[in-house]
């Protein structure tokens, strides 16, 4: 049977499908992967040190009994510790919740929040910036920033945040708690004259004049020009209303900020969020970007999109750039600014260019 550290995931038809171990105590986890990779059972991690082990009930069961045989009393203790010790400040009651039956969807909320609620009270988040080229000045431009956090000695993506923040409906907080780090992080970018841009879901957007009220404050109370500040729309096409997005948009560009489309792919859909939003700038999707030099199809669709947006006065950004043949691709088509492991890895502090970048940029 499962052992104090695990917890059953029953599918919907009660049978056992899973075992989410939780574990700080690193000699306990290394006996448990040859155990596994002998049985054949996969094993991912959900969040920082919170693993699941999914499999027939039989073969979870044989797994977790030789694990147990193999771990000494030490280290059972130390994992029940460590367990008891990051389930604060709920404490034993969350503690005994994830041992309990529960369905994965709830177990996996529960987790989220005990750390998301971490990171609400501003501990632990920080960006990395992603450098934006100017193709035809040669030089860096802007900096993307990246959400990142901090937890337990170990870096959670956005992905995971957005993720936890969706499950636990705290969208709004987290978009705020972004875009207060990006612009607190990034100030003496924006003073040397860098743009900055800030990734931000349209859902997280209840009202465009409360959202961007403290924004403004903030850019007041640090000096911060707010026409340096290009806010980027993620996911846009998740959006149902339109209209709402367009307010948004609208409220950015009237308190002087500017704005940015994610992701531009090829399809309907996107053509038509171009043509509806026009925003400021318009960002390729970095898998038509990667590699599109060597492929007739897309070569064409996107400068067909470059050239479209340049006749309505948006400002085109390739991602993705990986290569020297992505960076003269881009080139090639008209991109204004560009950006890609080619150019640099997000990084903080803001990182340099690449020697391989500098010289190509210094040959143009």
């Amino acid at each position: 049977m499962p052992c104090e550290r695990c917890h059953p995931v029953h599918c919907e038809n009660g049978m056992v499908c899973g075992v989410i171990i939780h574990t700080t105590a690193p000699t306990a986890l290394d006996k448990l992967q040859p155990l596994k990779e002998r049985l054949g059972i996969p094993m991912r991690e959900l969040l920082p040190r919170i693993f699941l082990l999914e499999g027939e009930e039989a073969v979870l069961e044989r797994l977790l009994s030789e694990w147990r045989e193999n771990l000494s009393e030490v280290e059972i203790g130390e994992t029940k510790a460590a367990l008891l010790k990051t389930a604060q400040p709920a404490g034993q009651d969350l503690t005994m919740a994830l041992l309990s039956l529960r369905p994965l969807n709830e177990v996996v909320v529960q987790l989220q929040s005990r750390w998301f609620h971490t990171l609400l009270r501003g501990q632990g988040l920080f960006v990395v910036f992603h450098p934006l080229v100017a193709l035809e000045e040669r030089r860096v431009a802007a900096y993307e920033c990246l959400l990142r956090a901090r937890l337990n000695g170990k870096v959670i993506g956005a992905g995971q945040l957005l993720a936890a923040a969706q499950s636990l409906g705290r969208l709004h907080q987290l978009d705020q708690l972004a875009r207060r780090t990006a612009i607190e992080q990034g100030k003496e970018l924006l003073a040397k004259g860098f743009a900055l841009f800030i990734n931000f879901a349209p859902n997280s957007i209840y009202d465009p004049k409360t959202c961007l009220r403290d924004t403004v404050a903030l850019c007041q109370q640090l000096g911060v020009d707010l026409s340096r500040l290009v806010f980027e729309v993620i996911e846009a096409e998740q959006v149902r209303d339109i209209a709402h997005l367009k307010g948004i948009i609208a409220e950015y560009r009237q308190q002087g900020a500017k704005v940015a489309l994610d992701d531009l792919g090829s399809g309907y859909a996107s053509l038509r969020y171009l043509a509806e939003l026009q925003p400021d700038f318009v960002k390729l999707d970095q898998e038509l970007v990667r590699g599109a030099h060597g492929d007739r199809v897309r070569s064409v669709l996107l400068h067909a999109v470059a050239e479209a947006a340049h006749q309505l006065g948006i400002s085109v950004v390739a991602e993705g750039v990986e290569t020297a043949d992505d960076a003269n691709f881009c080139r090639d088509i008209g991109v204004d600014l560009a950006q890609g492991y080619f150019f640099a890895r997000p990084a903080s502090p803001p990182p340099s260019l690449s020697d391989e970048a500098q010289r190509w940029l210094a040959n143009l």
